[in-house]
């Protein structure tokens, strides 16, 4: 049976329009003798929010652009929420899964998500870094390079990117330098429990990177590593081996016969019984995200018509034992020598 969600044309001006979802139950009522194609759940009807917060005392489209592109990049997945804050308000330091920050910083830095400065004007001692003096350059563009190897460089190539102007920083050991200029590192990572920090020491107005598609891929590898998708799917067959992601240390998966608290990422799992599993995460913020998706049975092993193999020799045939046929052989060898012996003692008497 196909079941399709759909409104009646004939009854569309009276139907509520659904435009999400907890999840959907499908279920047939009546028992039979295999109970665990019976229910069907459907998950991913209503997208976990990301919340990001935009503040700069001169904000650019730059910016604005690549939170666009993000949105719809990670649209299926999350249900992204971006507030620009203008200078003249007060930007809020809790309350967002990521903060940017340009050309003006807070006093306190988050600690509930993600944290991106650009082009600080200071930084905060919780930071752990210090800004020195500011480089420009007089003899043109200055490229800039790799460095350390990071899934938030993926398909970026720093040889692309120019400046003309960057600060001086202070590098501390709690950082990874992912890019330098002229030795000095310009764009540096903080990846604890308690801290997600990324800082980028020079301004999209003395670079070439806002026009290059290195910045939304930048943007992009940011929010995929600090906040990766937990599962790539809601629905999955009996015995498949899937990989789960997690924002947090830890990820509780609960469901049939399963009971686990994974650590290490991305983490297998193979889904040996059907049923509805639930993985659960804390955020820096302290709240949990709880996820759910639904194993099934293979649409195959429903389809009654399915020919798995074909019986080329139905009929059962049974060997005779070879030891039995040359036993009687020689009972009857031993026979017919008695009977020829028989007759030559007859033919003899007659003599």
């Amino acid at each position: 049976t196909t079941l399709v969600f759909a409104v009646d044309e004939e009854i569309a001006t009276e139907a509520v329009s659904i435009y999400e979802y907890n999840y959907v139950h499908v279920y047939h009522a009546e028992n039979d003798s295999l109970s665990h194609d019976n229910n069907f759940y459907l998950y991913g009807g209503k997208k976990p929010v990301f919340k990001i917060q935009y503040y700069s005392y001169l904000p650019n489209n730059y910016f604005s652009s690549a939170l666009m592109v993000l949105r719809n990049q990670l649209g299926d997945y999350w249900d992204i929420e971006i507030d620009e804050v203008k200078y003249e308000e007060v930007p809020e330091t809790e309350g967002y899964d990521m903060y940017i920050f340009e050309h003006v910083m807070p006093s306190t830095i988050p600690t509930d998500g993600i944290v991106l400065l650009a082009n600080p004007d200071k930084l905060p001692s919780s930071t752990g870094i210090q800004l020195g003096k500011t480089y420009s350059s007089s003899g043109g563009e200055l490229p800039l390079e790799a460095g350390d190897a990071h899934p938030i460089m993926n398909n970026i190539n720093p040889e692309n990117i120019t400046v003309t102007m960057f600060k001086e920083v202070a590098n501390s050991d709690d950082y990874i330098p992912l890019m330098y200029c002229q030795s000095y590192p310009v764009l540096m990572v903080k990846d604890d429990p308690e801290a997600k920090v990324v800082v980028m020491t020079f301004s999209h107005n003395f670079s070439n990177l806002a026009v290059k598609p290195e910045f939304p891929m930048l943007m992009y590898n940011i929010v995929d590593y600090f906040a990766p998708q937990t599962i790539d799917g809601f629905v999955f067959d009996v015995n498949e081996t899937v990989e789960l992601n997690s924002r947090s240390e830890e990820l509780n998966v609960v469901g049939p016969g399963v009971d686990t608290v994974a650590q290490e990422f991305p983490y297998s799992i193979k889904l040996t019984n059907t049923g509805v599993y639930t993985a659960t995460q804390e955020l820096l913020s302290g709240d949990s995200l709880i996820e759910n998706f639904y194993v099934k049975l293979p649409a195959s092993e429903s389809d009654i018509n399915l020919e798995i193999d074909t019986l080329t020799n139905p009929y059962f045939y049974q060997e005779t034992d070879k030891s039995d046929i040359d036993l009687l052989f020689y009972f009857a060898l031993a026979l017919v020598a008695l009977l020829f012996f028989e007759w030559w003692l007859k033919s003899r008497e007659q003599i």
